[in-house]
């Protein structure tokens, strides 16, 4: 409700350009899918929305993306655009122990490279 509250308070002014840093983080499941509704509708009545978001699923309801790393771009498109292009399936997975979990991940045969990402690694 806070996430909403803000967002709506920041509507007041009917800004043309909205700039969201992560308004989702620590968001449960069905308010994160609400607050991206209402995002939607907002873009429908011609207000740019840009979005900082960790959630990879938020991303990819974006119309483009870019991928940061240290305040540089290392891609951008659309999110199919970017999947496509990345060409090696990705998968995550997540574990107490983030030390023996990397260890593990990189035993596997077929595993090309293994980083730790917040609580798991991908």
């Amino acid at each position: 409700m806070k996430q909403k509250l803000a967002l709506s308070c920041a509507l007041i002014h009917r800004p043309r350009l909205l700039v969201l840093d992560e308004p989702t983080t620590g968001v449960d499941a069905v308010s994160r899918q609400e607050f991206w509704e209402m995002l939607k509708k907002l873009q429908k009545d011609g207000i740019t929305i840009l979005v900082s978001t960790p959630y990879m699923d938020e991303a990819s309801l974006c119309d483009r993306v870019a991928l940061l790393d240290s305040g540089r771009v290392l891609v951008s498109g659309t999110p199919e655009s970017i999947v496509a292009g990345f060409g090696r399936k990705l998968f995550g997975v997540k574990n107490g122990d983030k030390h023996h979990l990397l260890q593990l991940c990189r035993s596997f045969s077929g595993v090309d490279t293994v980083y730790p990402l917040g609580s798991g690694c991908t």
